[in-house]
């Protein structure tokens, strides 16, 4: 065949950009426009055609409410018969007014007065019992409706996330989305629960009043409506403002849990650089960020509700001066007035609340514009078609002309003109150098990217006019880095049927893949748990698990994208021979780096630089002179790791919950560093309250002077000065209550705020300061979930409720002191009902509370599954399983609307009886208290001032008892957080030595016993016994499985042996400063992770982000990066995606490694560090590091024997012990397990 060139002339190029004109100008102009690369970290949510689409109107999450319309048709009539019968109360209130303060001097006139007052009383207990009905109705009704709004919202968002093309995954982190899923979502449901509750009863009830007001005066009630209009403009415009503050808070802290995902998820990276610190910084960064914006919130939010508060208290006086003129000239009886003055007490306080309930609808409103804008979000990718094409054979698939740039980085194109064809049942591999474009031409066949220019097609057809499902049965893939689920084993290989297939078959695909021996030795076999992203297993065996996965789904095309990378030569020997057979039929792409896995292809082609170089068989290729084939066949070949079980996690589990101090107050111990603010805000909020108490008191003192008898002109004129008088104190208490509302809500917002922020850092600075087995058995997202959602319910409670509560619990004492001054008699009976709800709250709140946190329990696990689902997406796309995901992660959002519609039929309940027992009380304490002013121990205006004060009082407990809620389920939030917070860590705290051996470098490994404290019955290592001499180089073999990572873990003192020591010159690893021993000891792995950052900031990482750029491309060109790294458009700046998605697997080996040496360490430990590099670029880092090793002390993880030959001694682990140690020769001349597996690997080779 020979070689094969594809190369365009600059006019087929131009026309294949004209065929994308229109998005390649739209996506240059953005950047154009914005100052941004391609490479820029914005996410796509913050630009594009997302947020020009979304239609982000609040109403847009009522809608997701139509199926249940009837709950909230009922819940609305019972909203308003409730209301109404609320208003009624100050209609009869006034009656009872007219009659007590009739000029009652006669037995007769008593007995008449008191059954007048008692018909009034039966008319009112009548309207309290149907409005508690009501009310309870209400409560549960909307409570639970909002529940399924917020349910139907989050699974619709996960629904449409998942089916987002790719590219939107290369430029969106995980931790964003997670965020939008978590936080957003509980921002709106806080909205849609209580508030849109409450503001419809608030609503109702200011218009209902106002029809009231309107039958008792209508002159007063057109003063009264004034003012409506001034502050209906300021409402609007502080809401608009408030908005924009909002969604901007909620993007800084999206990209604060970003970081923190990305931390969580790469664990095992920070701590081998030990870069805990830096990790913190960042985080610490991005909530500073957030914590300046909200307090930015608070001020403004207590400018609003001081300015709203004088305004509202200053109409209710002007309406009161008039209204006390018109009954003095005898145009309203007292009667009407008092009742006039309750209503537009309860519009006031019900416009009031609606201000409140605005400030808290536009942060929700801020939330929806992020959650919208993902929900307006189209796919870039074409819509798949719906053909099923059957070849004859089947399995024909061709690339046309393909021509390919990834969408985050448009400038760079990756392939060019690439044309290829595979026959059905044929084997063609693919050779090259990392980053030309081998697994690209994979993810085009599996149709994660469309092509920019050409077709790709399956048995003649264009794949995005095949059917979506059809394709990705029809084409399978096992990856570089295989993505295994947090389930079972049987699960993950089950994983293209929904995790359902018969165990036959499950265990026949196993024992192909060679898996089905080691899982076998597992206490739990088939349904061991294989941890977050198959951590638990070790590279080789997850490799297997998913090669069986791969393999059950029987497809005509399968895709090996070095697929036994991760093999040990005997496995791959063995799993190569299992495919073999099994590859017959099938049309197979291999893309390897071994060029000894490709020589039984039936052609190979060499893809450099996106062009297909060469193409023929391998020993056509061969013949050729200099051919870039012949030149890698001439360098070198062939690569394992780890294990682990058990779902539970640790939050769920031992020392954490028992050691749980979990009192809410430690919430508020954090805010110690404002406690002269919160002293001030505590002052201003008394102050607040009292001149708040103050206005009933001379409000009765109006009533007084208007009820007298007032007949003459000189009568009027006296009566009008006092009420002038009056007036006056009532305007300067306004004015300082006004002044004081507004800075106890500023400071008590603002101290609330950096609440939160402490406790976030707290709670990130303790999780990532815990050991690795701790992150083995707790999912990423499970520990975001408690850093986003868990600590937005407790900032709920302590912004807006623990004012409230403060506000209301010293109204409530205030109006007590107040109420005796009145009538100590009255008092005493209206306080006989406070033990009894007292008690009855106290139980409620317990109950709610074990609720709340169950609740919180089942959101965590449904958060653990998208954060799993996204991080995964490749994995779900190529299985075609997204069904599945949304299944899954549905189950568990529906799992959280059960106790959610649980909760509710407890809250309505109780706010029912709550209700009807504070009425009843104050119906009680009415009845009384005419009685005591009909007998002359009472003026009508203190019995008004004792009404006004009771309503005041009742109204705060009805309040705190809703502020209790919110307590109880914040209470149950900061129960998980505490436990994670008392949680100690099971390793022992580090030393503080800095032993400099001399030589420096000496490890040793002294009778090891280990085994994972997820799965403790399972033995790992057994009496490992192992010297590492200064500058020497040793080399650790054997099956995958056998404990040879484990032994490098404990080297970076990961873990802490069960038995035995591991020592660092001399000294036990436990007694040596943590940073120092990271300092000495670096680690390249099999699989490394990158930060979504720069390459630069990725190189210099282990010196948090910063080193001249001098070292960065010097160690760069050592470990043969800098070539590739200078082809980027943005170079060393360029951004490598969440977890260096956007890099090849061997360009991320190399700035891993390149990562490594700018440490400088005298200990290296290389596991598996060449596995994913082309054997070109193997053969150079080799060739690098060789020189660099002189004077250090190395450690060799490594499948490929050829990879060994020049170490000082190899040891053979199997089985958790050495079982043969030596040189390459002396163990070669042992004819034992070493001999074999080198023999297993010549065999392959040949």
């Amino acid at each position: 065949m020979g070689k094969k060139q594809h190369l365009e002339t600059s006019n087929s190029i131009s026309n294949s950009s004209r065929e994308r004109v229109p998005l390649l100008n739209k996506e240059a102009s953005k950047q154009t426009n914005d100052h941004q690369s391609p490479n820029d970290p914005v996410s796509d949510l913050e630009q594009g055609d997302a947020v020009e689409a979304a239609n982000v109107g609040f109403c847009r999450v009522f809608s997701l409410a139509k199926p249940d319309a009837g709950k909230i048709i009922v819940g609305t009539i019972a909203l308003l018969i409730a209301s109404t019968s609320s208003l009624l109360i100050p209609k009869y209130g006034g009656m009872i007014l007219d009659i007590v303060s009739r000029d009652i001097r006669t037995p007769e006139q008593q007995s008449d007065a008191l059954e007048a007052v008692k018909n009034t009383v039966l008319y009112i207990v009548l309207i309290v019992v149907v409005g508690s009905l009501c009310a309870a109705l209400r409560a549960w009704l909307f409570s639970s409706a909002s529940e399924q709004i917020v349910a139907r919202l989050r699974k619709d968002l996960f629904s449409h996330l998942i089916q987002q093309e790719i590219a939107f995954f290369d430029v969106t982190r995980t931790g964003e989305l997670i965020s939008r899923l978590s936080e957003d979502t509980q921002i709106i449901k806080n909205a849609a629960t209580t508030n849109l509750s409450e503001a419809l009863r608030d609503l109702t009830t200011s218009f209902i009043g106002v029809g009231f007001m309107f039958s008792s005066s209508w002159k007063l009630t057109l003063l009264a409506l004034a003012v409506v209009p001034l502050i209906s403009v300021a409402v609007r415009k502080f809401g608009h403002y408030l908005q924009e503050l909002s969604h901007t808070t909620q993007a800084a802290a999206a990209v604060a849990a970003s970081i923190a995902e990305e931390s969580f998820g790469a664990i095992r990276t920070v701590r081998s650089f030990a870069q805990e610190d830096y990790a913190i910084s960042n985080y610490s960064e991005k909530v500073d960020e957030t914590l300046k914006l909200g307090l930015k919130q608070a001020k403004l939010i207590g400018l609003f509700v001081g300015g709203l508060n004088a305004a509202f208290t200053l109409s209710v006086i002007i309406v009161v001066i008039y209204g006390a003129y018109l009954t003095i000239m005898g145009f309203m009886t007292v009667g009407s007035l008092t009742s006039f003055m309750l209503y537009s007490l309860t519009v006031g306080s019900s416009v009031s609340s609606l201000s409140g309930l605005y400030t808290t609808a536009m942060k929700a409103a801020g939330a929806s514009r992020r959650v919208f804008q993902l929900l307006d979000r189209a796919s870039s990718m074409l819509k798949s078609g719906d053909k099923f094409p059957e070849g004859n054979p089947d399995g024909d698939v061709e690339l046309n002309d393909v021509w390919f740039a990834y969408p985050s980085r448009p400038s760079h194109m990756v392939l060019k003109g690439i044309t290829l064809k595979l026959k059905p049942g044929s084997k063609v591999a693919l050779v090259g150098p990392s980053g030309g474009g081998k697994t690209t031409i994979a993810n085009l066949i599996e149709r994660f990217y469309d092509p920019l220019k050409g077709k790709i097609l399956l048995n003649g057809v264009p794949l995005m006019e095949v059917s979506y499902e059809y394709l990705h049965r029809k084409v399978s893939i096992v990856s570089q880095e295989p993505v295994l689920f947090n389930c079972s084993i049987e699960e993950n290989i089950a994983y293209g049927f929904n995790g359902k297939a018969s165990s036959a078959e499950i265990e026949s695909v196993a024992k192909m893949a060679n898996a089905h021996e080691f899982i076998e030795t597992f206490p739990e076999k088939y349904q061991t748990v294989v941890g977050e992203r198959g951590l638990r297993l070790s590279g080789g065996q997850k490799q297997r698990i998913a090669i069986a996965r791969a393999l059950l789904m029987n497809p005509r095309v399968l895709l090996l994208d070095e697929a036994t990378s991760a093999l040990d030569a005997e496995s791959e020997f063995l799993v190569q021979d299992a495919m073999e057979s099994l590859m017959t039929g099938r049309t197979v792409l291999v893309i390897a780096h071994r060029l000894s896995t490709v020589q039984s292809a039936d052609s190979v082609a060499v893809i450099s630089d996106g062009q297909i170089a060469e193409s023929g068989t391998h020993e056509e290729l061969f013949r050729e002179n200099d051919s870039i084939f012949q030149r890698k066949q001439a360098i070198k070949q062939e690569n394992g790791n780890q294990s682990s079980n058990r779902p539970v996690s640790d939050l769920q589990q031992g020392n954490a919950v028992e050691a749980a101090n979990v009192g809410l107050s430690r919430v508020f111990s954090l805010a110690k560093p404002d406690a002269g603010k919160l002293i001030v805000g505590t002052i201003a909020l008394l102050v607040a309250s009292t001149s708040g108490l103050l206005t009933p008191k001379y409000g009765g003192m109006i009533i007084d002077i208007v009820s007298r008898e007032m007949k003459t002109p000189e009568r009027q004129s006296e009566a009008l000065d006092a009420i002038k008088n009056t007036i006056t104190y009532i305007m300067l208490i306004i004015i300082i209550g006004s002044l004081c509302r507004a800075v106890q809500a500023w400071l008590f917002s603002s101290a609330s705020e950096r609440i939160v922020a402490r406790l976030r850092q707290n709670l990130f600075t303790h999780l990532i300061h815990q050991e690795i087995a701790f992150f083995d058995v707790t999912s990423t997202g499970e520990l975001l979930n408690r850093l986003s959602e868990d600590t937005e319910i407790i900032k709920n409670a302590a912004t807006t409720n623990l004012s409230e509560a403060l506000r209301n619990l010293s109204s409530v004492i205030i109006g007590i002191g107040f109420m005796f001054s009145s009538s100590w008699k009255l008092t005493l009976l209206a306080l006989a009902v406070v033990p009894v709800i007292a008690v009855a709250i106290r139980k409620f709140g317990r109950y709610l509370k074990q609720l709340s946190y169950t609740t919180q329990a089942a959101a965590a696990l449904a958060t653990s599954i998208a954060e799993e689902s996204f991080g995964a997406i490749r994995t779900i796309r190529s299985f075609a399983q997204e069904g599945y995901a949304i299944s899954k992660y549905s189950e568990k959002v529906d799992e959280r609307l059960k106790l959610g519609l649980k909760r509710a039929k407890v809250v309505g309940l109780y706010f029912g009886a709550l209700n009807a027992t504070s009425k009843f009380s104050i119906i009680i304490v009415v009845t009384y208290g005419a009685y005591l002013t009909i007998m002359g121990f009472m003026t009508a205006g203190s019995l008004t001032s004792f009404i006004l004060y009771s309503l005041t009082v009742g109204s705060s407990v009805s309040s705190l008892s809703g502020s209790y809620v919110s307590a109880m389920k914040a209470a149950g939030s900061s129960k998980r957080i505490f436990q994670l917070l008392d949680r100690v860590s099971s390793m022992p705290k580090s030393g503080d030595k800095c032993p400099v051996g001399n030589p420096d470098g000496d490890v040793e490994l002294n009778d090891v016993w280990f085994a994972y404290p997820s799965r403790p019955s399972n033995m790992v290592l057994k009496g490992i016994t192992l010297k590492l001499k200064p500058g020497s180089k040793v080399a650790l073999v054997g099956p995958s499985g056998g404990g040879k990572t484990t032994i490098a873990n404990l080297i970076e003192r990961f873990y802490e042996p069960l038995r035995g020591k591991v020592l660092l010159n001399m000294v036990p690893l436990v007694e040596i400063s943590h940073k120092y021993l990271h300092r000495k000891v670096s680690i390249v792995s099999q699989e490394p992770v990158l930060f979504n950052c720069s390459v630069e900031e990725n190189i210099a990482y282990g010196f948090s982000g910063k080193v001249s750029n001098t070292e960065i491309e010097y160690l760069a060109k050592m470990a043969n990066a800098h070539e590739f790294i200078e082809k980027f458009p943005e170079k060393y700046q360029t951004l490598v995606g969440e977890r260096g998605l956007r890099l090849s697997g061997g360009q991320k080996q190399r700035i891993a490694i390149a990562r490594s040496l700018l440490m400088n360490p005298k200990v290296l430990l290389l596991d598996e560090a060449t596995s994913a590099l082309d054997a070109e670029s193997e053969y150079l880092v080799q060739d690098a590091m060789d020189s660099l090793m002189s004077g250090r002390t190395v450690l060799v993880i490594a499948h490929r024997l050829s990879t060994v030959k020049s170490v000082d001694s190899v040891a053979v682990v199997s089985d958790g012990q050495i079982a043969e140690s030596g040189t390459h020769e002396e163990l070669l001349r042992q004819d034992g397990i070493y001999a074999a597996l080198f023999r297993r690997q010549l065999q392959g080779s040949n």
